[in-house]
């Protein structure tokens, strides 16, 4: 059973890719999840507060996502395909990345919420890290410059064109010709 917070945070999420954070109001919120302003302000005091919270939520749920993806019995590229998988079933709830739109706004964010999208960066970084480094040694560079692969791969989704699989071919090509697998 979802509690009015999880609702109250599920739909923030659905209405950050609409219209961004700042263009959600304590009252468009209360009016998408049938209530009151005044019960959403009762969970959340403060605009900052509700963002704050949200990144929160976003930051346990991706923990939990990759800590399942990590004890899949797969090789790195089925991992990858989980973890592009968690943005496909993002795009049937209307979205595709939590954190793009909030990047897009980054420099107008309070403090507080660009610490929580630095967390939700960092900790999307160190488990790609450990995925990409169960087959291959990769420096950081390398690491991140797949990672934009990835994120571009999943943004070019919204088009409905699919260029994961064709990304996450030249990726192999790219570890297998350059980088020898470790085993």
């Amino acid at each position: 059973m979802t509690t009015v917070k999880e609702h109250i945070l599920n739909e923030v999420n659905c209405m950050i890719h609409e219209k961004g954070f700042k263009g959600i109001t304590f009252l468009s919120l209360a009016e998408r999840i049938s209530t009151s302003r005044e019960n959403v302000h009762h969970h959340f005091k403060t605009k900052e507060k509700l963002g704050v919270a949200y990144l929160d939520y976003l930051k346990l749920s991706l923990e939990n996502d990759f800590f399942e993806i990590h004890h899949l019995p797969a090789n790195t590229f089925v991992k990858l395909e989980a973890y592009y998988d968690l943005y496909q079933i993002a795009k049937k709830g209307r979205a595709i990345c939590p954190i793009v739109p909030l990047l897009n706004e980054y420099r107008t964010l309070p403090s507080s919420m660009k610490k929580g999208i630095d967390e939700l960066i960092n900790i999307e970084f160190k488990n790609l890290k450990k995925i990409l480094n169960e087959d291959y040694r990769l420096d950081d560079n390398e690491i991140q410059s797949i990672i934009m692969l990835l994120k571009g791969t999943v943004l070019y989704e919204k088009t409905n064109i699919s260029y994961f699989n064709k990304t996450l071919i030249s990726i192999k090509k790219f570890l297998d010709i350059i980088l020898p697998q470790e085993k």
